[in-house]
């Protein structure tokens, strides 16, 4: 990664510009649904794919971590602009849940902000995945709420 790039706007209006590789995460430690971002090769995934995929990191113990579509769908249109893709043109999501031992082991559904299923072409398209730290776990999950 090259850099770390840090927001403050919930809506995202202060992050620019960004790039492939740069890690992205919001100030606030609270912020819905995700705790940091980044633009990786879509070969670290699916290896064998070309371009670019928006990989959403999410630190969590819960093994019913709530997913929040809409905050997902508009970090992925905002990446979408900021890298000038055009309209037509795909830009995966891979929601990486790093967690702990008793971490996640179903697929999430994204819910919109009433707890109801978002449903649209983006909630089916993306790919989730579980990153199990071990004893490193709980060293990330104290950073992530300092």
């Amino acid at each position: 990664m090259t850099q770390v790039v840090q927001f403050k706007a919930e809506n995202l209006d202060d992050l620019l510009p960004l790039e492939p590789l740069q890690y992205v995460r919001p100030e606030s430690k609270i912020f819905p649904t995700l705790n940091s971002f980044a633009v990786l090769p879509s070969a670290i995934f699916a290896p064998g794919t070309l371009g670019n995929c928006l990989t959403i990191f999410q630190v969590t113990v819960s093994a019913a971590h709530d997913v929040d579509g809409s905050i997902i769908s508009r970090v992925h249109s905002k990446v979408h602009w900021l890298l000038g893709l055009k309209d037509k043109e795909v830009l995966p999501i891979f929601l990486v849940f790093v967690t702990d031992v008793n971490g996640i082991k179903t697929a999430r559904t994204l819910l919109k902000s009433d707890g109801t299923p978002y449903k649209n072409d983006f909630a089916s398209s993306n790919k989730q995945c579980a990153l199990y730290l071990g004893t490193d776990f709980d060293k990330l999950a104290d950073f992530c709420r300092e």
